[in-house]
Order: structure tokens, then C-alpha cells, then sequence
């Protein structure tokens, strides 16, 4: 486990982006990132390593007092490692209202190799809303094998849950 980092830059869109780093624990200090946003934030989860409990209420309760200040911003989230998806499932505010995963990693295992590897799932690529419905799209066959077939090495009811 690392350390905690926040860096803040604006994207090539002029939308203020906000990327997470390490370990969200106990020693995660959201006072030196932004609290006051005007239209819309993003936020990059791709170098979170880890979350524990302690580090699920410092980011609850500063992405609360956030959305406090502006309750129109709003908010996306690209790069969801598994352990943010997790929290995005079960913890009620972990995801605010006005929120959008644009993006967001899916483990993925080979029984054949026994290989793991991770690919990130892209809002209009893997997963889109048609009429109001989740349409996913779970690619297989992506073993670097020809006679290997990977498959979500997930429970798909419950990891694709904050779709719907």
C-alpha cells in the first residue's frame, strides 16, 4: 500500500480533473483538493490501490460537503478500479447524485492459463442505456490464447449492480 495523493489539473475539455493516487485510508486528506467546482468534475480512480473503511467515510464526507456548495454539479468517475466499484455498490453516497462511471476496470481470468487480467469497460463501447435499459456488453474470448476464453471473474449480479 502507498501513500495518498491528489493532483488536480484541468482536462482537455476545461473540466477540473481531480486524480486519485494510493491508498485510500486513514491518512486520505481531502483538504488539499477542491472543494468548489462550477459545472463539472472529474475524477480518476486509476492509481487507487486500496480502500478501507476509514478511507470510505473521509470520501463520503468530503464528496458530501462538495455537492453541499453546488447541488448541480456534476460529477463523473473514469478508471474504477474493482475496490472503488465495490464501494459504489454498497455504500449509499459513495456515488453522488448527478454522478456518471464513464469508465471502469473488470477482472478477468483465464482457466486455461490461469492468467488474470483486467480490462476497463468504456460507457458506449461495453456498457451503454438504451430506451431507459442497461445494455452490456461483456466481451470473451480476449485470451492472448486462441484456445483460451476469459470470463469476468466476477459475480456479475452484484458488480454490474450501480449500472441499473
Amino acid at each position: 500500500m502507498t501513500g495518498f495523493r491528489i493532483t488536480t489539473k484541468i482536462d482537455d475539455n476545461s473540466r477540473v480533473r481531480i486524480k486519485l493516487d494510493g491508498s485510500m485510508d486513514e491518512h486520505s486528506d481531502f483538504s488539499a483538493a477542491p472543494s468548489e467546482f462550477i459545472e463539472e468534475v472529474v475524477f480518476d480512480f486509476d492509481d487507487v490501490d486500496h480502500i478501507n473503511s476509514t478511507g470510505i467515510k473521509h470520501w463520503v464526507q468530503w464528496i458530501s460537503s462538495v455537492q453541499q456548495k453546488n447541488q448541480n454539479l456534476k460529477f463523473t468517475f473514469i478508471n474504477c478500479p474493482k475496490p472503488i466499484v465495490d464501494q459504489i455498490n454498497m455504500v449509499d453516497g459513495f456515488l453522488p447524485a448527478n454522478s456518471k462511471v464513464k469508465s471502469f476496470k473488470v477482472p478477468f481470468f483465464c482457466e486455461t492459463c490461469d492468467k488474470d487480467m483486467t480490462f476497463t469497460f468504456v460507457y458506449g463501447r461495453e456498457y451503454d442505456k438504451k430506451d431507459g435499459k442497461l445494455v452490456l456488453d461483456i466481451p470473451s474470448n480476449r485470451c492472448e490464447r486462441a484456445d483460451c476464453e476469459m470470463e469476468p471473474d466476477v459475480v456479475e449480479q452484484k458488480y454490474f449492480k450501480f449500472l441499473k
